[in-house]
Formats: C-alpha cells, structure tokens, sequence
C-alpha cells in the first residue's frame, strides 16, 4: 500500500510538474498572443495610415492635373496675346509708314501750293478789268 501511495504520489507529482509547465506555456502563449495581437494592430494602423496617404496623394494629383490644364490655357492664352501684340505692332509700324508718307504728299502739296500762289503774284492777270 506504502508503494502505491508512492506511485500515486511520484504520478500526481508528475502530473503537476505537467500541469506547471502547462500553465507556463498557455502563459508564455497568452504573452504571444497579445504581442501578435499587437503587433497586427500596429499593422492595421500603418495600413490605415497609408490608405489615407493614397487618398491624399490621388487628390493631389488630381489637383496637380488641374493646375497643369490651368497652366497649358495661360500658355495658350499667352501665345495669342503675344501674337495679337506682333500683329498690332506690325499694324503701328504700318499706320506710321502711311504717316509719314502722306506727310510728305502734305509737305508737296504745300510746296505746289506756294508755288501756284507765288505764280499766281509774278503773272499779270489775263482779264483787265
């Protein structure tokens, strides 16, 4: 009886020892577990994070293209002004040709017309009254 009672006793000291390092381990993996659970949240916040950066960065395109179609309708815009300026200038320079020679018929023109008038003192009339 003594040596059963010794067997029982060594099997329940056995089964204790199992039973700590049972315990241990469902510990050490509870430890695990919430490092994993943790960890994948970090995780989900890094996705989360990179979700809105994605977001933001398709806005920012987007507002980028719109700043690029802007900026093609300046340049655009700017190539007619610039043209329109060629044109008028060359419009100017024209108008001031057209000037500067009907200033010089002017100038003929006052020329003759002293001539007439200085003809006109030097000859005798042809009717005398």
């Amino acid at each position: 009886m003594e040596s059963e009672m010794a067997l029982v006793k060594a099997e329940l000291n056995t089964r204790n020892e199992e039973l700590s390092a049972a315990k241990e381990e469902a510990c050490e993996s509870r430890s695990e577990l919430e490092r994993a659970k943790l960890t994948i949240s970090a995780m989900e916040d890094v996705e989360e994070e990179a979700q809105a950066l994605k977001q933001e960065l398709v806005k920012m395109e987007s507002e980028m293209a719109l700043v690029m179609d802007e900026l093609n309708t300046r340049e655009e815009e700017l190539s007619a002004a610039k043209e329109e300026a060629r044109r008028s200038q060359y419009e100017l320079e024209r108008a001031k040709l057209t000037i500067s020679e009907m200033e010089a018929v002017d100038e003929k023109a006052q020329a003759l017309k002293q001539q007439l008038i200085i003809l006109a003192l030097l000859k005798p009339p042809l009717f005398d009254a």
